[in-house]
């Protein structure tokens, strides 16, 4: 593997709104073997990391594995409209999370509050990774992905536990090279460029089981990337809804990213931050992605 420094990652959370926090925890724990692991009310420099200054002092509740805290559930108040229709809007689409025994937790989730979208099966890029997507209870899609084998020259290491750690964050963009070039431009590698089949995609919108799209890589540090996937006819996600609100990624140096601020750098007390500085953009397609700067 690759062990070059690179500017920018490794990809540290998502976070999920929800009105209801405890009962997601819940699912997340019983069904996909997470940990809790803190529990606080959002400050107010996250919250504005969110760009919700009103979020100041809402649940927060922070799960993972044992090496690996990768999902933040913040509790959304009854403003925020209901999740966009799954895999047909623009900004995060899903979260790959890797996985030890794909088959055995498909039997788990078969009955379940998950919906599985997508059973096991190898993705088209190689036999060396199979996947299943499902849609949970916050309007997230998951691809919950088994690396049997590396598969160069994708840096990914392989599951420590049964669900282990975020390791790729998905996009749907308006345009790809427009997204591409936004992410290299932050310290990320090189885009690799390709057209792929997505089997749970060509469900969702009624196309050929063959069907491809344009779609890029970014490699970030810490063997983690940015999938983004090209899809014009896709919908704006509203700016204050449930579901996936934002991504956060580890940065070597703040002041050396050049991109426009919706929340200008600032120290966080918060974790993952715990004193560092964090800030936040938006990108292309709208998402929100939160920086957290390397120690």
């Amino acid at each position: 593997m690759n062990s070059k420094k690179r500017p920018l990652g490794p990809l540290q959370c998502a976070t999920l709104m929800h009105p209801r926090p405890a009962d997601l925890v819940q699912t997340y724990r019983r069904f996909l073997h997470l940990t809790e692991h803190d529990a606080e009310p959002l400050s107010a420099p996250a919250a504005a990391l969110l760009g919700d200054v009103d979020l100041t002092g809402a649940g927060c509740r922070w799960l993972g594995s044992a090496d690996s805290v990768w999902l933040r559930i913040v509790e959304a108040p009854m403003r925020y409209a209901p999740p966009p229709t799954v895999l047909r809007h623009h900004g995060w689409l899903s979260l790959e999370i890797s996985v030890q025994n794909l088959d055995e937790l498909a039997a788990e989730l078969a009955d379940s509050p998950f919906e599985i979208l997508g059973a096991p099966a190898p993705l088209a890029v190689g036999d060396a990774i199979c996947a299943m997507q499902v849609a949970g209870p916050a309007g997230e899609v998951l691809y919950l992905t088994e690396i049997r084998e590396a598969l160069p020259p994708f840096e990914l290491t392989s599951a420590r536990h049964a669900v282990d750690a975020l390791f790729i964050a998905v996009l749907a963009v308006p345009e790809r090279s427009r997204s591409a070039e936004f992410y290299q431009g932050l310290g990320g590698d090189e885009p690799l460029l390709f057209d792929t089949r997505i089997g749970v995609l060509n469900r969702t919108w009624g196309r050929d089981e063959a069907g491809e799209y344009p779609v890029a890589t970014v490699q970030l540090h810490g063997a983690t990337l940015l999938e983004i996937d090209e899809l014009p006819q896709a919908a704006a996600r509203p700016s204050r809804c449930c579901g996936v609100a934002s991504v956060a990624v580890e940065v070597r140096s703040l002041d050396a990213l050049s991109c426009e601020w919706a929340a200008v750098p600032a120290a966080v007390a918060d974790f993952p931050w715990c004193g560092r500085r964090g800030a936040a953009a938006i990108g292309p397609a709208g998402e929100r992605i939160e920086f957290i700067e390397a120690p």
